[in-house]
């Protein structure tokens, strides 16, 4: 059973490996500009729900500009991952 677990281990590994050597400068080009792109989209969304936050006087929640940020966060963990992946092999 040890040995089972070792083999798909190392299978699993090497995939990994061989997708992330196979990365080219292409690739990687198009990966950091997603990455630009989020960071922009995070400062955007911040900035808009810091606005909301500070302009509110207690009449708004600020729910949709925090729905905004959510999803822009959730954007730049994607091209964070994908940054690195294809970027620093």
């Amino acid at each position: 059973m040890r040995k089972c677990a070792c083999w798909a281990a190392a299978v699993v590994l090497g995939v990994a490996t061989s997708d992330a050597a196979s990365a080219g400068p292409d690739e990687c080009r198009d990966a950091a500009e997603q990455y630009k792109t989020a960071v922009s989209e995070v400062t955007s969304a911040l900035q808009q729900y810091a606005t909301c936050v500070t302009s509110s006087d207690g009449t708004d929640d600020c729910s949709s500009e925090f729905a905004s940020l959510s999803s822009a966060h959730n954007d730049f963990e994607t091209a964070a991952s994908q940054y690195a992946s294809e970027c620093k092999s």
